[in-house]
């Protein structure tokens, strides 16, 4: 899950500002974003409740939105999630480890 989250924020870094203006760097934003939502829907019961501070079911329910609407994805907020959600998602799960 950390690895996907982290390639999604770096390759939209590496495209710049406008990276959601390039469809290749959109799709493997969008890939990588739906992994972190495959990854989370197969977190145990124990670690959600453990962590109820996630909203699992939110990030497993942007991966459905990704794989399942692709064609219709809102880019708006493949960019807020990954400017802004992810991002804490990552500082979260990089506490859980220590």
């Amino acid at each position: 899950m950390r690895e996907h989250g982290r390639q999604a924020v770096a390759w939209a870094r590496e495209a710049g500002s406008a990276w959601t203006d390039d469809p290749k760097t959109v799709a493997a934003v969008a890939q990588a974003v739906g992994q972190v939502g495959e990854a989370a829907r197969r977190v145990s019961t124990a670690t959600r409740a453990a962590s109820a501070d996630i909203a699992w079911a939110a990030i497993a329910g942007m991966r459905n939105r990704i794989y399942q609407q692709y064609g219709s994805l809102d880019v708006a907020i493949l960019r807020e999630t990954v400017a802004r959600d992810l991002s804490a998602l990552l500082k979260r799960l990089d506490a859980m480890q220590r």
